[in-house]
């Protein structure tokens, strides 16, 4: 049920059915008072709601709703993506002031389906923070995550239409930068493409990530052709990030690679929010040798699966051969005919991602 909640602050008061004396809890005096007959405006304010919880929504505006707030809502349209966050992950929508504070106006829903796929009415312009929490697909392994994540954005409402938002690892590596610019005094739109902008150039030592569209509007699928040419970016980051905690764990038994790519996320978020690059050496070292580790043939495989198990359809898959390079020879797969460096062509070669076989002969031998 998604729940939109205006907090007031009101005094403390205790009631009793029938009357009586006032009542002293806690230190507080409290006043016992008649039972009261309730307004027509808020039998009708209760009926409604009752009405709305019975379709799973509630919805409750303010007799002061700012002016940038109209009475019939749009839609906040997206996915929650870092493989796919499956059915009845939490989604929560704060909606933002104009300095990037937090507001108590809040909307709680949850995704609709195992692609992590949300719609959420929300009535207000400006800028807004989106989170996701909960467990996804793990598009490197093909299973569910055995922990919750968290992952936010900040998108701004530009004018009373469906807006298409997605939050995934860019959106939240960028987030607290976005919210630390307009805390002081940068627009939201620049704050978002100024922010952006950090990410991409301080990522691109590990992985050869170009210039992209805005962070919210990526999927890991392509289901618009004219983001495809960007897609590959957010699938190359996703499945480096847990690559890469595979690394950083090794053969420690006090954590999980859950745990380890939960804080390589939230550390690089964290640099980013600060001064705008990663400033370490040994992160970004991690981060391009666990992108040369990567197996797409698998990545692709897993979300096409998955992806037919719940729509019933195989959506096309971003190509994150567009922004990994498997032998580190300097070119992309995407252009390199011998991915793996073992001097077997492509296109004849059994495992294009693995250098330890190779196919001569139709004949499986071990390539040293």
């Amino acid at each position: 049920m998604k729940i939109k909640r205006i907090i007031k602050t009101v005094s403390p008061q205790w009631t009793r059915p029938f009357g009586g004396k006032s009542k002293k809890e806690n230190g507080f005096q409290h006043k016992a008072t008649q039972p009261t007959t309730a307004s027509p405006l808020f039998l009708a304010l209760f009926s409604a709601l009752i009405a709305a919880c019975g379709q799973g929504e509630a919805t409750i505006i303010p007799a002061n709703t700012p002016s940038n707030e109209m009475n019939t809502p749009h839609f906040i349209i997206g996915a929650a993506q870092k493989g796919p966050f499956i059915k009845g992950t939490h989604i929560l929508i704060n909606r933002l002031t104009a300095q990037g504070e937090a507001t108590f106006d809040t909307t709680l829903s949850e995704t609709v389906d195992d692609l992590g796929n949300f719609k959420i009415p929300f009535k207000a312009t400006g800028p807004i923070l989106i989170e996701a929490d909960g467990v996804h697909f793990n598009e490197v392994t093909g299973q569910l995550s055995q922990s919750r994540l968290q992952l936010r954005a900040i998108y701004n409402v530009i004018n009373h239409a469906d807006q298409r938002t997605h939050i995934n690892v860019l959106t939240h590596l960028a987030y607290g930068r976005i919210l630390k610019l307009i805390r002081t005094g940068t627009p939201v739109t620049d704050a978002i493409k100024r922010s952006e902008s950090a990410v991409i150039d301080g990522l691109r030592p590990a992985l050869p990530i170009a210039s992209t569209i805005a962070f919210s509007a990526l999927s890991l699928f392509d289901t618009d052709p004219s983001q495809a040419a960007s897609n590959g970016n957010l699938l190359a980051l996703s499945a480096t990030l847990y690559q890469a905690a595979i690394l950083l764990k090794g053969t420690r038994s006090d954590t999980t690679v859950e745990a380890e790519m939960t804080q390589l996320l939230n550390t690089l978020a964290t640099y980013f929010t600060e001064i705008g690059r990663i400033d370490d050496p040994v992160l970004i070292a991690v981060l391009k040798k666990g992108s040369m580790q990567l197996r797409p043939d698998e990545i692709r495989a897993n979300l096409t699966q998955r992806s037919f198990a719940v729509a019933k359809v195989d959506i096309p898959v971003a190509n994150l051969d567009s922004f990994i390079d498997t032998d580190g020879d300097g070119l992309v797969n995407d252009i390199d005919t011998d991915d793996d460096g073992d001097g077997i062509d492509d296109a004849f070669d059994v495992t294009p991602y693995l250098a330890t076989r190779i196919l001569a002969a139709n004949t499986l031998l071990c390539h040293r």
